[in-house]
């Protein structure tokens, strides 16, 4: 009998972000799960999972960004 339903990923289900969490860490924080799901159903081959990598760090930068203009603005 083989596993159908992929490789697991702990997600930390119920567990809440720390409260000095950045806020890219909570806002992207699905995207980092989708990285370590790549990795463990790819076996830890990080070129097939470039693009969910590149999805995070995009969503990182784009949130830093915006908290850069927001500090600025204040």
């Amino acid at each position: 009998m083989g596993r159908h339903t992929g490789a697991f990923v702990y997600k930390g289900a119920g567990k809440k972000q720390r409260d000095d969490a950045s806020e890219a860490d909570k806002v992207c924080s699905k995207l980092a799960c989708n990285i370590q799901w790549c990795l463990a159903k790819n076996n830890h081959k990080q070129v097939l999972c470039q693009s969910f990598v590149e999805a995070w760090q995009n969503c990182v930068d784009t949130v830093n960004k915006n908290e850069r203009e927001r500090a600025r603005e204040k």
